[in-house]
């Protein structure tokens, strides 16, 4: 539950993440969901469709950042990066290409 800027500060700035032990399904939850999660924390956005990402926004995702950790869910979390997109958005990259925006969430 990151901050987002939007809303009441003095009210809504506390930021936490938690988790449940099990999917609704019943699966473990995976190391990978636990890293996704707290990437949120440091301002990485969802890369796959849900009610504030695009299906467009998605579907790019796939053809430039397929592997990324925010974009997708792996059973080993090796099989997943973080890309060039994340990177910037968790402060690890400082320069931000403009193309990155097409993938801003409908909340920010």
């Amino acid at each position: 539950m990151p901050f987002s800027g939007k809303g009441d500060q003095a009210q809504y700035f506390l930021e936490g993440l938690f988790c449940y032990r099990n999917y609704e399904d019943g699966q473990e939850l995976l190391t990978a969901s636990i890293a996704h999660e707290i990437l949120h924390l440091y301002g990485a956005w969802d890369l796959y469709e849900n009610v504030y990402v695009t299906c467009a926004q998605s579907q790019l995702a796939s053809r430039y950042f397929p592997n990324d950790i925010m974009h997708r869910l792996d059973h080993k979390i090796n099989n997943l990066i973080i890309d060039e997109l994340t990177a910037w958005r968790i402060g690890w990259k400082t320069n931000a290409e403009d193309w990155y925006e097409s993938f801003r969430p409908s909340y920010e």
